[in-house]
């Protein structure tokens, strides 16, 4: 059979992925609150933060000692964040730890085909990346609506009840003060009041994520000597693949793109 064309495949991986509208979801839950509150957990959320796997042994290494630091167990992505972004979901949702995840993207930028889907359970594992997609709010709002969105994955009706839901990711969006999640909506849990999102991803951030160094052109190359010297240089980019940089480490790692060899 031949292999499906890159569109078709792309086409295929969007349909797989599950993609919500926040408010519709803040809205049901407002009105069903009191049912939900008494219905048992369909989606079984993983343990303490402290506890918290994130399928990167180099990266859970650097959150550990983030937490015994700051005594805060969010990992707060900057700079060039999506290639660790998807990463770090292809990993989670696929074999063997079979999570759900949910993606707020306020930026739009949250590409399903970017991930990874080579593994033993197929395609199916995307149907437990719940991306919901919205413009930027206000910090309370967003308070909300995740805490809305983690009410419909512990009580609610979708493709992943019978996964352990891993959490948050928020991209574009600032981290949100643990002060204004008494108010969300949703069963008071002790995660809805102590934390926003698991995963953050904006201009400001504790873990930096870029390029990693690759010789720059002499000043006093010409055009034609770069030109002829670009696919040498862009294996070298390639080969070197991306940092993931703090005050505490970092770890270099190669971006779904790179072992896909795209």
């Amino acid at each position: 059979m031949a292999a499906p064309t890159a569109t078709g495949m792309g086409a295929r991986m969007l349909n797989e992925v599950e993609e919500g509208n926040l408010d519709e979801v803040l809205a049901s839950l407002r009105t069903n609150l009191s049912v939900l509150s008494a219905l048992p957990a369909t989606c079984t959320k993983e343990g303490p933060q402290r506890f918290k796997t994130h399928a990167l042994p180099d990266l859970d290494a650097l959150i550990d000692r983030n937490l015994r630091a700051t005594q805060s167990a969010t990992l707060q992505l900057t700079g060039r964040y999506l290639p660790l972004v998807y990463k770090l979901v292809s990993e989670l949702i696929a074999a063997p730890h079979h999570k759900a995840i949910v993606i707020i993207d306020t930026e739009n930028r949250f590409d399903p085909t970017r991930l990874t889907t080579q593994h033993s359970s197929g395609d199916s594992d995307l149907r437990h990346v719940h991306v919901y997609r919205l413009p930027r709010c206000e910090p309370d709002r967003l308070q909300s609506l995740v805490a809305g969105v983690e009410a419909r994955m512990l009580y609610g009706r979708h493709e992943s009840r019978a996964r352990q839901w891993w959490g948050t990711i928020v991209i574009g969006a600032l981290p949100v003060s643990p002060a204004a999640s008494s108010a969300a909506p949703g069963p008071a849990t002790a995660s809805t009041r102590s934390n926003i999102a698991h995963v953050t991803a904006n201009w400001k951030g504790w873990l930096r994520v870029g390029r990693g160094d690759v010789e720059r052109f002499h000043p006093t190359s010409s055009v034609r000597e770069a030109l002829a010297g670009r696919e040498r240089r862009q294996m070298a980019v390639d080969t070197v693949g991306w940092v993931a940089s703090c005050q505490w480490g970092g770890f270099t790692f190669k971006s779904n793109e790179d072992e896909r060899g795209r």
